[in-house]
Parts: structure tokens; C-alpha cells; sequence
């Protein structure tokens, strides 16, 4: 599954590219996207914005893991984020599922301590 994170702000690229430059391409493991961000940035995930394989269901009762900690520690079925310019997020998910991919907008980068903030 590819989701998209928004970033705020102006557009980063002063190219003629038709497709966006990537802010962030990363695989969600070790340190996931709060380890790919700058000082003072952080990511606000949308916990409502992607299905959660039922797995992740089964895992939380018999291992009786908290909800927050279960996000933090298996990503809840994340398996890849794209950051890119919140004008273009659209742009990037139109042109990933024409490709075949399965993608969902999950949040937005904000000011704040660098973490992955679920809401």
C-alpha cells in the first residue's frame, strides 16, 4: 500500500517537470517517515484515512497491545509514503493509481517536534 503525505507550503520545485519532485520516499521501517523529517517538521496522520488489515486486530487482543503503541510499532499496514507538495498530492495519487497502485492520503506535514502525530 503507497500513501501520500501532503506538505504545506509553496510549491518546492522551480523546474517545468510535469511530476512533482519528491519531498520523502520511505519503506515504513526503522525510523518511518518522523525519521526522514526535518527539525521542527512533523507528520499528522488521519488514523481513519486507510484500511487496517485485520491482522493488526488480532495482534492488539491476544497480545492485549495498546492502540497507540500498536501505530507506532507496526504501522498499521503502512508499507510505503510518499511526501510530496500538498498542489500536487492529488496529481501523484491520480497518476499511482492509474499505474495499478492502491493509494490513500493519510495526513499532512505541519510545524511542530519531529513525530508522526495519529489523530
Amino acid at each position: 500500500v503507497l500513501l501520500v503525505i501532503a506538505a504545506g507550503g509553496a510549491t518546492l520545485f522551480g523546474t517545468a517537470s510535469s511530476f512533482p519532485e519528491l519531498l520523502v520516499a520511505r519503506a515504513m521501517i526503522g525510523l518511518g517517515v518522523a525519521g526522514s523529517l526535518m527539525a521542527g517538521l512533523k507528520a499528522v496522520v488521519d488514523r481513519d484515512s486507510w484500511p487496517v488489515p485485520p491482522i493488526f486486530d488480532l495482534i492488539r487482543e491476544i497480545g492485549n497491545v495498546a492502540a497507540d503503541e500498536m501505530y507506532r510499532t507496526f504501522n498499521m499496514g503502512i508499507g510505503f509514503v510518499l511526501v510530496v507538495p500538498s498542489d500536487e498530492a492529488d496529481a501523484v495519487t491520480d497518476h499511482l493509481r492509474a499505474q495499478g497502485e492502491r493509494v490513500f492520503r493519510i495526513g499532512q506535514i505541519a510545524d511542530g517536534p519531529r513525530v508522526v502525530e495519529y489523530k
